[in-house]
């Protein structure tokens, strides 16, 4: 999403109901500051074209690639972590 959405939408934790629960009751009332905050982002926004679509996504594959190349070299058969681990981290890394 980030990718695509940039700067537009709100990343909340997906396990933090509260946030979620204050995002929609903000986002529920029309005079709202947060929710006018939003839609002034959202008039914004454009979306990706084919080939800016295509470049992300290519950049997206070369970096899977890559993380898969640097596993296979540095990885060792009896260590404590499988081929995703690395990326697993790393994704949870970027959701906190």
């Amino acid at each position: 999403l980030r990718e695509n959405g940039g700067d537009v939408p709100e990343y909340l934790d997906p396990l933090d109901g509260f946030a979620w629960r204050r995002a929609i009751t903000d986002y529920a009332l029309p005079a709202s500051p947060r929710r006018a905050a939003q839609l002034d982002r959202l008039s914004r926004w454009t979306s990706p074209t084919w080939q800016v679509h295509f470049a992300a996504v290519e950049a997206l594959i070369a970096e899977v690639q890559s993380v898969g190349q640097y596993e296979a070299e540095h990885s060792t058969a009896a260590g404590p972590k499988g081929p995703r681990s690395w990326f697993d981290d790393r994704r949870t890394a970027a959701i906190r």
